[in-house]
């Protein structure tokens, strides 16, 4: 079976830039580990700009925090992600949410 690793980049402020309280990443965590049995998070946080390309808005300076995940390459997992992207999206009330996925292969 071929693995994907899928990265996740989590705001640490809701649009009005209040700080996300640490109970909504525990419960990303937790669904986490109870799926794929394990993740890992960047300990630095992850600073970025970017353009939403359907509004045209800047949003500037955005801290983030980083996620993984290894996981099987099925079409479950793949839609797993996509269903929790939109959720991420609403929990942490962000116009979009960055996350990607690649081929991941262990040496």
């Amino acid at each position: 079976m071929s693995h994907i690793k899928v990265e996740v980049l989590l705001p640490l402020r809701y649009k009005g830039k209040y700080p996300i309280e640490k109970v909504k990443f525990v419960e990303v965590y937790d669904e986490l580990i109870e799926r794929f049995n394990g993740y890992s998070v960047y300990s630095l946080a992850v600073t970025g700009s970017w353009k939403n390309p359907d509004t045209g808005s800047i949003h500037k300076d955005e801290e983030n925090s980083g996620l993984f995940v290894i996981c099987e390459d099925t079409d479950d997992n793949i839609e797993f992600f996509r269903n929790l992207k939109e959720k991420l999206k609403v929990e942490f009330q962000q116009d979009e949410i960055f996350m990607f996925y690649c081929r991941a292969e262990t040496l």
